[in-house]
């Protein structure tokens, strides 16, 4: 696997991901993260294109107070 660092010194790479095990893949450009947990923030309209599936959703605190709610969706990656 080969990334590329851009302009503003993100480590970025083109990961192969899908809504199923055995699904076509579609590429998406994802900016890797030293702590990485196997989870990927995806926009909502790549989550629409790829045909993800909702898993769940958890409330959570921002710094500014603020309680907004997480879902998070099941896709695969290679």
């Amino acid at each position: 696997m080969k990334g590329f660092v851009d302009d503003k010194l993100r480590a970025l790479l083109q990961v192969p991901v899908s809504a199923s095990r055995d699904g076509d893949r579609s590429d998406i450009l994802v900016w890797i993260d030293t702590a990485f947990n196997g989870g990927l923030v995806i926009p909502r309209k790549q989550i629409t294109e790829l045909g993800l599936v909702k898993e769940s959703s958890a409330e959570a605190i921002l710094a500014d107070g603020n309680c907004v709610e997480l879902e998070t969706f099941v896709c695969f990656f290679d």
